[in-house]
């Protein structure tokens, strides 16, 4: 049995000071970390939930996209239309603030790229407000020349272990 030696790179991403760091074994998979990171994705994604801005986060979310999280004790699913309907002028949705910690970004194949982590954002949502922290799963996958985010799954927890 061949050992694998797990290589890592650190990416500085918005809301995370100490950045996320990128594990992968070949170069085809760091070329992926790469690509990905090139892209500004993160940027993007952070900018729109800070602003609110709805054409930028629906054109950063793939149209068969599922967000899954845990609100308030209450679990939810929705899609890209739902998602979309609590940010612009309707305002559901009020991120105030947002961090994340312990962030991974690791390859999958030729076009796939999961992050998870912790976050501890303010914000509002359907009028109360959220503090968090929370942990996150989130995977990317480059469709039509473009990284999309296709699954996005949060729940609310009492920290690390």
């Amino acid at each position: 049995m061949a050992s694998t030696t797990i290589k890592t790179k650190i990416y500085p991403i918005p809301g995370a000071e100490e950045g996320a760091v990128g594990e992968y074994e070949t170069e085809e998979q760091l070329a992926v970390l790469e690509d990905f990171h090139e892209s500004g994705y993160l940027e993007k994604y952070h900018e729109a939930l800070l602003t609110g801005d709805k054409e930028l986060l629906s054109s950063l979310i793939t149209d068969q996209t599922v967000y899954v999280a845990e609100r308030f004790g209450r679990g939810q699913q929705q899609s890209k239309a739902d998602v979309l309907a609590t940010f612009g002028t309707k305002k559901v949705v009020n991120v105030k603030h947002h961090t994340r910690d312990h962030v991974r970004l690791i390859p999958v194949g030729t076009n796939t790229v999961v992050m998870t982590g912790n976050s501890t954002s303010l914000f509002t949502y359907q009028g109360q407000e959220s503090r968090g922290p929370r942990f996150f799963a989130q995977a990317y996958m480059k469709l039509d020349g473009r990284w999309q985010c296709f699954i996005h799954a949060i729940m609310d927890y009492d920290g690390l272990l």
